[in-house]
């Protein structure tokens, strides 16, 4: 922007705020004469950012008044220092070779878009032995061939205990005392045996969702080598090539949002009111 006489205070506002974002140098405050040190962005944003930022501090200025003031109580900031209000690093959540970095610095990003990928084939080869291991589980667990079979056992020597004891009802000779206690004895087993295929079918119930379990952890450790933007934002800058090893918790790239911006300016104490939370500036 360029410095003409005559400007009005908001103008020359928005000059000053455009020209913190000047790559390279400083910038010499007018009034104050303090020496700031510029925000650097990659050549390629800059013009891009003084013009998001010149849009949005005239935006801001008009919505609360700064332009024109509602009342002789409003305070007036004559100069505000403009700041990005968030900028967030990404770093690697495991270790591993960065296997490649799909965006570039400048680049536009959403959130939960992917911006690289640890290499994650050993992790792959284990989803797929979980999931083996889940499909037999399943098929224990839905295997009720042995729960039908004891029932159906102890069915049968449940009704030929009640024949024998109804025949030695009528004739006592006919069927000894040994021969009861032998049907009794092959009916509490097959009862026992009943019981037991219950027990472990809970049991593969049980190891199935294990399995699943142990399948979904397998799973997210995939996700954990996926580099994803937890915002919206432009990639300022990659610290990490395709090809190198990284540690969690290391940066791998860095996001700032230029759609929230924050002013931070100094007024008078002797115009400072009781309370300035929500006044018009």
């Amino acid at each position: 922007l360029e410095v003409e006489k005559g400007l009005s205070a908001p103008e020359k506002f928005l000059r000053e705020c455009a020209m913190l974002f000047r790559v390279g140098g400083a910038w010499q405050n007018e009034t104050s004469k303090h020496r700031l040190a510029s925000i650097r962005l990659p050549d390629r944003l800059q013009e891009n950012v003084m013009t998001a930022i010149t849009r949005l501090v005239a935006l801001a200025a008009t919505i609360t008044g700064f332009c024109c003031p509602a009342s002789a109580a409003d305070l007036r900031v004559e100069t505000v220092f403009i700041r990005l209000s968030e900028d967030v690093d990404i770093p690697a959540r495991a270790p591993g070779v960065l296997e490649t970095i799909v965006v570039k610095e400048g680049q536009a990003v959403s959130r939960g878009e992917l911006l690289g990928r640890i290499d994650d084939a050993e992790q792959k080869l284990e989803v797929d032995r979980k999931r083996l291991d889940v499909l037999m589980a399943r098929k224990q667990a839905d295997n009720r061939a042995t729960l039908e079979f004891a029932r159906k056992e102890a069915a049968v020597f449940e009704e030929q205990l009640a024949r024998v004891q109804k025949a030695r009802e009528t004739l006592k000779s006919s069927i000894s005392l040994k021969e009861i206690e032998d049907m009794k004895l092959s009916l509490d087993r097959a009862a026992h045996d009943v019981e037991r295929s219950k027990f472990e079918l809970e049991m593969a119930d049980l190891m199935q969702q294990l399995k699943e379990s142990e399948l979904a952890l397998a799973e997210q450790q995939i996700e954990r080598r996926k580099i994803v933007s937890p915002a919206d934002g432009i990639v300022s800058t990659i610290d990490r090539e395709a090809g190198e090893w990284v540690q969690p918790g290391e940066r791998v790239a860095r996001i700032v949002r230029l759609d929230l911006l924050r002013a931070e300016g100094f007024v008078d104490a002797r115009e400072v009111i009781d309370d300035v939370v929500g006044a018009p500036v």
